[in-house]
């Protein structure tokens, strides 16, 4: 514990953040564009191995990230995260040109990633250097020379290959998406050369063939049989993703075309399974009945929306189409698999009919009107004309 003032202590992150913060402020950063800070957070995040396949898995770095720190801690700081208001905590999208994150949390990450605003400088050069990144609107923002980028992507690769010996291409594609893809567009002899063990001949690999008809039909029926247990699970609901899908499948460890064309009867399996985000959202509003059961909380609108983690809208909508009586479901026991069959719900589950919005995203949908400066507009008036 540091001591701060007669009789008031403060613990050690408390200390480390209130110096991380004035150090931010004296080294006086230039400002750096929304799409390029995103983009400096999720490689760290996924140096860190927090990724599903090739994107950050940032919900498993919140997680770590407030276990870390302290979630006492976190409290005090971010006011949202005291108040409850914790339903993708950690984002990194871009509203009108700004990332949709308050400072206290970015400060927080930052911190924990980077630990000086030296480092955090440094990791957005590297970022910077990476071609073709492409901001809010679609325009490329820059454009650097390719020897340097090249020589970056070749040392980022060097060190996995030191950190682990041996590592193969599906390895080094987890592990330095970046670096990997460009090299292998722009680059692809050195870096297969690089990847070839030393004293062994390179070889001009062929394309493989498809795979035999009984090893494609049981990894597809191994897929339908790992959908079929995540959807039966009573724990929190956790999304059937071709993520989740693949990870029992010893043949498949990367999502490719040429993976796709060997195994058809297993891609045609996974575009079966894949859950939609509006099944989803069903399947948390049934489980979310037997938390408030045992919350004992009343079942309403805003209390199910609450604990499900769906939006009040989202919840209306498929509680409209469903004609599901969810105070009455409450009162027993519950087959969510049974119950979705009954009303023509599936993994592919597009949403109810009705609805303006062809999917549910990230952010929850409230109506509200258009900003200052423009006539009030009604959203589902609109989608009605």
């Amino acid at each position: 514990m540091t001591k701060a003032v007669p009789d008031r202590t403060v613990t050690d992150v408390e200390h480390a953040y209130a110096v991380y913060v004035h150090r931010m402020l004296q080294a006086a950063l230039p400002p750096i564009p929304s799409d390029l800070l995103a983009m400096t957070y999720r490689a760290a995040i996924r140096a860190r191995g927090y990724c599903w396949g090739n994107a950050a898995a940032t919900a498993e770095f919140a997680e770590a990230l407030i276990t870390g720190l302290g979630e006492d801690f976190v409290q005090q700081v971010d006011t949202a995260y005291s108040a409850g208001r914790r339903t993708n905590w950690l984002r990194f999208s871009i509203c009108d040109g700004v990332m949709d994150l308050p400072i206290t949390r970015h400060l927080m990450v930052s911190m924990y990633l980077f630990g000086t605003p030296t480092r955090f400088m440094q990791a957005v050069e590297e970022a910077n250097a990476t071609p073709h990144t492409k901001p809010e609107g679609g325009k490329s923002r820059r454009t650097t020379s390719a020897e340097p980028v090249q020589a970056e992507h070749r040392k980022r690769v060097r060190v996995e290959m030191l950190r682990c010996p041996g590592i193969e291409l599906e390895q080094l594609w987890r592990r330095a998406f970046t670096a990997t893809a460009w090299l292998f567009e722009h680059d692809r002899a050195w870096l297969e050369a690089a990847l070839q063990p030393k004293g062994r001949a390179a070889t001009t690999k062929r394309p493989l063939g498809p795979a035999p008809q009984e090893e494609d039909k049981r990894f597809a029926d191994l897929v339908a049989s790992q959908a079929r247990a995540v959807i039966s699970l009573k724990t929190k609901p956790e999304r059937v993703t071709i993520q989740r899908l693949l990870e029992n499948v010893p043949a498949w460890k990367v999502d490719t075309l040429a993976r796709r064309s060997r195994y058809p009867l297993l891609s045609e399996q996974l575009v079966v399974c894949k859950e939609s985000s509006w099944c989803f959202s069903a399947r948390r509003i049934l489980w979310s009945l037997g938390e408030l059961i045992r919350l004992e909380l009343p079942v309403t609108i805003g209390n199910v929306s609450q604990v499900s983690a769906v939006s009040a809208y989202a919840v209306a909508m498929i509680t409209r189409f469903t004609q599901w009586d969810l105070a009455e479901m409450s009162a027993r026991s519950l087959n969510i698999p049974h119950e979705l069959g009954k009303v023509g719900i599936g993994p592919s589950w597009a949403g109810p009919e009705s609805t303006p919005m062809g999917t549910v995203g990230g952010r929850a949908y409230v109506r509200k009107r258009q900003r200052a400066g423009k006539s009030a507009v009604d959203v589902e008036q609109v989608s009605s004309d």
